[in-house]
């Protein structure tokens, strides 16, 4: 298992997202729990590669950058697909 850690931006990034769209609440919640799931079970192989040390992930409406670094993970930013 993979220690997930989530940077200050990228929780806030959440929260925006959360606030920006309060009737998609549960969906937004789910979405970065399965997205949590994942990079705490395989980072590697629940992402896709985008440059070097950059991954990304996405579930429903969002999408995470991040990278591993060892056996921990480290979310960059959250992005919103819609």
């Amino acid at each position: 298992m993979f220690p997930v850690k989530w940077s200050p931006s990228a929780s806030a990034d959440l929260v925006d997202w959360l606030f920006t769209h309060p009737n998609r609440v549960d969906e937004i919640d789910e979405a970065a729990e399965k997205i949590h799931e994942q990079l705490v079970h395989d980072p590697i192989g629940s992402g896709n590669h985008v440059s070097e040390g950059l991954w990304r992930i996405q579930s429903g409406p969002l999408a995470v950058l991040y990278s591993v670094d060892g056996n921990e993970v480290s979310i960059a930013a959250v992005h919103w697909l819609g």
